[in-house]
């Protein structure tokens, strides 16, 4: 089995004076990644490999996300990436070595959330209307799927495993050890 964790960008600034692609992430934004990348830690889904856009934000992201998680993964920048509709975001991932069982993926809306969408449909209820009803900043949703290879990924041999956002994240942080699974079962 393949792990795919499909990451969107964290909060950001609303603009940039050098345009869209050169927005910086605000402090509530590498808060959350760190704190999503400490949830990859804990819940054991630490990529082996990361895909991730070109764009400022996008690159952000993943420094910050590695703090949480402690190590590193081989990562490629990915130009294409970048406000890449669904299909363009499969061929590049599949692209990705087979070495790596964990697979990473950090881009943008509205691409990232179709895919996720397309590639999750089968999982639990809560988790798959969960994800329909949207995709927002340091949205995390991880697909398990069940190939050797990841040329062959397709939507019918994925399943949504995980639905998690930064908000759920926050909350947990300030609430009671023991939260986790109820929150995360609730997305």
């Amino acid at each position: 089995m393949r792990q795919l964790l499909i990451l969107r960008h964290a909060k950001t600034e609303r603009t940039n004076p050098h345009g869209d692609h050169a927005r910086r992430l605000i402090d509530r934004g590498r808060e959350d990644a760190v704190r999503m990348g400490q949830f990859l830690q804990r819940e054991i889904l630490v990529p082996n490999h990361a895909l991730v856009s070109d764009a400022t934000r996008a690159m952000e992201t993943f420094e910050s996300l590695v703090q949480g998680i402690g190590v590193r993964p081989a990562a490629d920048i990915v130009p294409a990436l970048y406000l890449a509709q669904p299909p363009d975001i499969l061929d590049i991932m599949r692209d990705a070595p087979d070495s790596a069982e964990t697979v990473l993926v950090i881009g943008h809306n509205p691409g990232l959330h179709q895919l996720a969408f397309d590639l999750g449909q089968r999982g639990p209820r809560k988790l798959t209307n969960a994800l329909a009803a949207g995709f927002p900043t340091c949205c995390l949703a991880v697909i398990n799927c069940e190939t050797a290879s990841w040329r062959d990924v397709h939507p019918s041999t994925c399943r949504l495993d995980r639905y998690m956002t930064a908000k759920a994240l926050r909350e947990i942080h300030s609430a009671p050890d023991g939260l986790l699974t109820e929150v995360q079962d609730d997305c």
